[in-house]
């Protein structure tokens, strides 16, 4: 959980940082990613999902057109997806209990709570999703990220999972997800585990789907609302 910055007075909250699991929000589709459809970014989706997982060879983790490998948290691309990351879910979390956005100044303290070393080996993976050819110059285009974190033995916390708005519902968050478990077993553990926010539905739709199943609660983050867990075969 991403500690929340001191309030800027007079009128500021905490900028309520998302809980571990880091949804992919989708604000008015509340579906899984994944319901026997293939749907192109932006736009209505029909027929049937032909995305699969599989490892190319090369140690990245492919769905159908996204190909899923290991990032150093602090590169460029990791350090754009992490801004965008912590600015949507904080903008849900004020326009839901304060009627408005989050301000650059609290998002900025935010985006410093966190170095991201946590998802450097030997205790952690940055996973970034990207897929040739498809954006606007014919060149490669990222659709977002999720990370994998070993805080004890045989436990891994999955954190900082963000589909950009324009590339949902394309395949982009199972990818990540498939892709983290596999890092999971890697790492040596035999069982995923997240927590997140009641108000974040579509993530919770997404982990369903992806075999998770709700357990007791296993921190007190502030902001962790409900916790969830997936065995590793």
């Amino acid at each position: 959980m991403t500690r929340p910055p001191e309030p800027a007075p007079p009128t500021a909250a905490p900028v309520p940082a998302p809980a571990d699991d880091a949804p992919h929000p989708e604000a008015n589709d509340p579906r899984p990613e994944a319901e026997g459809r293939r749907t192109e970014p932006g736009g209505p989706g029909a027929g049937t999902d032909t995305s699969r997982s599989g490892t190319d060879g090369r140690g990245r983790e492919e769905s159908g057109a996204w190909s899923v490998a290991a990032e150093p948290p602090g590169s460029p691309t990791a350090a754009v997806l992490w801004r965008e990351y912590c600015t949507e879910v904080a903008d849900r979390w004020y326009l839901l209990h304060l009627g408005r956005r989050g301000t650059p100044e609290e998002i900025t303290s935010c985006l410093a709570a966190e170095s991201g070393e946590e998802l450097a080996h030997p205790h952690g993976e940055l996973l970034v999703a990207r897929r040739a050819g498809r954006d606007a110059a014919g060149g490669t285009e990222v659709a977002g990220c999720a990370g994998v974190r070993l805080p004890g033995p045989g436990t891994a916390e999955l954190t900082r999972v963000y589909v950009r708005p324009v590339l949902r519902r394309s395949g982009a968050g199972r990818a990540l997800v498939a892709a983290a478990e596999v890092s999971a077993r890697r790492l040596g553990a035999h069982r995923l585990r997240l927590d997140t926010r009641l108000d974040l539905v579509e993530a919770l739709a997404l982990y369903r789907h992806c075999g998770f199943v709700e357990i007791p609660a296993y921190n007190a983050g502030p902001y962790a609302e409900t916790w969830w867990e997936k065995p590793l075969g």
